[in-house]
């Protein structure tokens, strides 16, 4: 599986946990989930919303190892606080991959990276979780690994 297989992918992920396993080097952990067939009340903002449908992790579906052996810039921001920008251009469902957007605005103006790898364009990817939105601006597409769910929750990644 690369980078654009996930970006077919049409489903909600978690963001499970990231590190960096290395000097400049960049690996995410995500998870694939659904709504539950469960319907129930939540409380929010001293209102109570009835009837909705919990998202649970999908449990049959390994976990997703992204690897970025090299990046410019990567952020993670609240979803709550992401707007939504219609000058931005991306491609992609749940995983995207940007032509336009303020994070490369950003990178262009705001680092030496066209100029310390002329050769090398860098690309904008955005991994849009549920609560957590991860955009990462790389030279070079990530690995992408499945990792065995029991194997994962049972090592070192807790």
């Amino acid at each position: 599986m690369n980078y654009r297989d996930l970006m077919e992918l049409d489903c909600m992920i978690y963001f499970v946990a990231l590190a960096e396993p290395s000097t400049n080097s960049l690996r995410i952990f995500v998870e694939r989930c659904n709504p539950s067939k469960e319907r129930t009340s939540i409380e929010m903002a001293g209102q109570t919303i009835t009837d909705v449908s919990p998202i649970m992790a999908d449990e049959h579906l390994p976990i997703i190892q992204l690897d970025f052996y090299s990046y410019v810039s990567y952020t993670v921001i609240n979803e709550v606080f992401m707007p939504s920008d219609n000058e931005e251009v991306c491609e992609g469902k749940t995983f995207r991959i940007y032509t336009k957007s303020k994070a490369l605005d950003f990178v262009t103006s705001r680092t030496s990276a066209e100029w310390i790898l002329p050769d090398q364009p860098f690309t904008h990817y955005e991994i849009p979780c549920l609560d957590h939105i991860i955009d990462v601006i790389s030279h070079s597409e990530p690995t992408v690994t499945e990792i065995d769910r029991n194997t994962f929750f049972n090592d070192e990644h807790q």
